[in-house]
C-alpha cells in the first residue's frame, strides 16, 4: 500500500490547460535563455500519450528536440498498437497500425477497423471474453521509455526538490551513468484497465516518501491515461544515499479493487505486471493488445449501402475494393 509509506506531493488531473516552470532556465540542461531558446511548445506528457493540456514552459527546444528524437519515439514503439486500439489521440490523431500480412488496423469514427487481407494473421479470439489484435512488432530499447517516463516525472517534481536530482537530470538528458547505478530501481508497474477509455483525463501524481529510507525510494509516480496507469520511482536521488538494494520495496499504487472508473468494462478486472525497462539493446517482441468481449461476436453480411461512409472513404483512399 503506497499511502503507507508515502505523502502527495502532486496531483494533476488534465481537464484544463496547466504550464509547469517559467522560461529563463532550462530544467533539464540547466542552460538559461541567453544560450538556448524557448520557442517551441513543450509537452511536459509526451502528445502521444493524448495530453493537449499540461504543459512546460521551462523545456528548451535543444532538450525538447533531444526528448522526441531519443525518448518519445521509444516510448511509441513500447505503447505499439495499444495506442490504436485505446484510441489515444496524438499530434497526428489516432495512429494506424499494420500488421505482418498487410492487415491495416485503424480507428474510423470511434469504432476500431481491421482492414484485412484474405490471410489475415490480425486478430484471433482466445476465449469467449478476449480477443487478441497484433500488429508488426516496433523495437525500442527499453531503458529510453523509462526515461521518458522518469522525464515526465521530474517536470511535475516541486522546485525544492530538483536540486537532489542532479544524476537523474543528467542520466536522462546526457546519458550519464549515475555512480551507484541500481538496475533493480528500473521496473514499472504497468496496470490494464479493461473498457472505453477508463482513464478519461490524463492523471499524474508525485509521492514522496514518508517510510523506511532503506526500504522506500525517496520519490515515486503514477500516470494514468486512456486504459493504462503505469507506477515507477525516479531514481538516482540523494535522500536514496541510504538504499539497501536487498531490501528496495516499489510501492503499488491501491486501485483498482472496488473502484468503478468510467467506461470501466463491468465484467473484467484490471491486470497489473511488472516489467524490467533497464535493458540497453534495442529489442523487437511480439505487438499485442488485447481487448475484452461483452458479447459473442457474430459475423455479419452486409451489403454495401449498409458499410459506414467513413469506411467507405477509407478504403477507397488506399486503393482497395470490397469484398462483399
Amino acid at each position: 500500500m503506497i499511502f503507507e509509506h508515502y505523502k502527495h506531493e502532486r496531483n494533476l488531473i488534465l481537464d484544463k490547460r496547466i504550464y509547469l516552470g517559467s522560461k529563463g532556465k532550462c530544467r533539464y540542461c540547466g542552460k538559461s535563455n541567453q544560450e538556448v531558446k524557448f520557442k517551441k511548445i513543450a509537452h511536459a506528457i509526451p502528445e502521444l500519450l493524448g495530453n493537449k493540456y499540461l504543459f512546460s514552459n521551462d523545456e528548451c527546444d535543444d532538450c525538447n528536440s533531444y526528448f522526441d528524437k531519443h525518448l518519445e519515439n521509444n516510448l511509441a514503439n513500447f505503447l505499439g498498437i495499444s495506442r490504436t486500439t485505446s484510441q489515444i489521440l496524438g499530434k497526428k490523431g489516432v495512429p494506424k497500425a499494420k500488421s505482418r500480412s498487410g492487415d491495416r488496423i485503424e480507428a474510423i469514427n470511434g469504432d476500431i477497423v481491421i482492414i484485412q487481407t484474405e490471410k489475415s494473421d490480425a486478430y484471433k479470439l482466445l476465449d469467449e471474453q478476449t480477443l487478441r489484435i497484433s500488429s508488426s512488432p516496433t523495437p525500442y530499447i527499453p531503458i529510453n521509455v523509462y526515461k521518458c517516463f522518469v522525464k515526465i516525472a521530474l517536470s511535475a517534481v516541486p522546485e525544492y526538490a530538483l536540486k537532489n536530482f542532479s544524476e537523474c537530470f543528467r542520466w536522462v538528458r546526457y546519458n550519464h551513468k549515475p555512480a551507484k547505478f541500481n538496475p533493480k530501481i528500473l521496473k514499472m508497474h504497468m496496470t490494464m484497465v479493461p473498457g472505453k477509455n477508463p482513464f478519461r483525463h490524463i492523471w499524474l501524481q508525485i509521492f514522496k516518501r514518508v517510510g523506511d529510507k532503506e526500504k522506500y525510494p525517496y520519490m515515486t509516480c503514477v500516470i494514468a491515461f486512456s486504459n493504462y496507469m503505469f507506477q515507477f520511482v525516479i531514481p538516482f536521488n540523494k535522500h536514496d544515499k541510504y538504499l539497501n538494494p536487498d531490501k528496495i520495496q516499489l510501492p503499488i499504487f491501491p486501485m483498482i479493487d472496488g473502484l468503478n472508473l468510467p467506461g470501466q468494462a463491468p465484467n473484467a478486472k484490471p491486470h497489473t505486471r511488472s516489467i524490467d525497462l533497464s535493458g540497453t539493446s534495442s529489442i523487437s517482441i511480439p505487438n499485442n493488445a488485447y481487448m475484452h468481449i461483452e458479447h459473442p461476436m457474430d459475423e455479419i453480411n452486409l451489403e454495401l449501402d449498409q458499410v459506414p461512409e467513413e469506411i467507405k472513404d477509407r478504403i477507397k483512399e488506399l486503393g482497395f475494393e470490397f469484398k462483399i
